[in-house]
């Protein structure tokens, strides 16, 4: 390389403040924003660095959130994060050869540290085991908040209900009231984003009548692009009509996209786990921190008795969305847990409108799974 074209990318990459140099840069701790982050063939963008520890590095990014090795890195990036490949390899072998956890004692809670959000605090035990607790579950505060079970009716989208169902929760919890959100405007702002009408499918059908409860296709991935790029307002701006074809929905006055997008900063990641057992396990970690999850998994074509998935077996074209809410394991090991979520097909199906979901059928037939960060405008 001559020196005219090293001056030309030191320059660049001063620029852009991504030159991966240990000796240039000071190292990158949380909090740290990078344009860009090459990792293998990937390479993530508008990336905001959350948490690194000796073996594992959390960030947000344009496409959602992501778990990365440290050791997949460049050298020259795993420098600039102080990686130390003996320290690495002293983790994963005291990880392998950890005794098993003793009981756990449910205690309060201690108070989040001034500043540090319970978002963050989570994402500082991904990539982490996750400690089953003996009995997760968020029922009774959806239902002191009056977070009641929703019915999607005729209409769909169940990725919708959803994630609404998980927003209204975080959102009483983090601002101390209740408020109802707009699966009408959340169904538009999809359509708006990914600029087609999705055939029905009867993947979500009710049990007793196949022409109920149609799937409309959008994939929650979906969702979160549009929950991302328009915001959703409140309910009472504008209601759900549900008799109304998904066609008919017309286009909200600027107002009420406006109040969308400064109503709350709402940021959906999709959870990280490059296979389904590292997935569980961070939704596990989710659930002890007090969060939903939004999650797509397969749905069975036989009637699901009393709400209960286990050894049914996915049909290869229907899926569903619902949002779990806990989690139960008579044993305390993770395989032989079973997780609680909250259905959107009225208070009528399941047990009073929820369902319980074994970890064999999620680790088998789970598609993906969301997790909400809200912050205050």
């Amino acid at each position: 390389m001559t020196i005219y074209r090293y001056l030309a990318v030191l320059i660049t990459g001063l620029l852009l403040g991504l030159l991966p140099s240990a000796t240039a840069e000071e190292p990158i701790q949380a909090g740290t924003k990078l344009e860009l982050l090459p990792v293998g063939r990937v390479t993530y963008h508008s990336v905001v660095v959350r948490s690194v520890n000796v073996r594992t590095l959390m960030i947000t990014h344009a496409g959602g959130m992501a778990s990365i090795r440290l050791r997949e890195l460049s050298p020259e990036w795993q420098a600039r994060f102080n990686y130390d490949a003996a320290a690495d390899a002293a983790a994963d072998e005291a990880a392998k050869n950890a005794p098993p956890p003793p009981p756990v004692v449910r205690r309060s809670a201690p108070a989040a540290a001034k500043g540090v959000s319970k978002f963050d605090t989570l994402l500082q035990k991904f990539g982490q085991p996750a400690t089953l607790l003996p009995d997760v579950d968020l029922r009774p505060k959806f239902f002191k908040l009056e977070l009641g079970v929703k019915n999607q009716g005729y209409r769909p989208s169940c990725a919708v209900f959803a994630i609404v169902s998980a927003l209204e929760f975080q959102n009483a919890e983090m601002s101390g009231k209740v408020e109802k959100f707009s699966e009408e405007y959340l169904i538009w702002a999809v359509r708006k984003s990914v600029q087609r009408m999705p055939a029905p499918s009867t993947s979500a059908q009710n049990e007793t009548d196949a022409k109920e409860y149609r799937d409309e296709g959008f994939s929650l991935p979906e969702v979160v692009s549009a929950l991302r790029a328009y915001g959703i307002p409140l309910q009472a701006s504008m209601p759900n009509t549900f008799g109304r074809r998904i066609e008919s929905i017309e286009d909200p006055p600027q107002t009420i996209v406006q109040e969308a997008r400064d109503h709350q900063r709402v940021f959906a990641h999709q959870l990280p786990g490059r296979d389904h057992v590292t997935l569980l396990n961070n939704i596990v970690h989710s659930l002890n921190n007090g969060l939903p999850v939004a999650i797509g998994m397969g749905w069975p074509m036989t009637r699901v008795v009393n709400g209960y998935l286990s050894s049914q077996r996915a049909a290869p074209d229907r899926g569903h969305a619902v949002t779990l809410v806990g989690y139960k394991s008579p044993t305390g090991r993770i395989e032989d847990a079973y997780f609680i979520f909250k259905n959107s097909w009225g208070a009528t199906w399941g047990q009073g409108g929820y369902g319980t979901v074994t970890y064999a059928y999620l680790n088998n037939y789970l598609f993906d799974a969301v997790l909400l960060e809200l912050q205050r405008s």
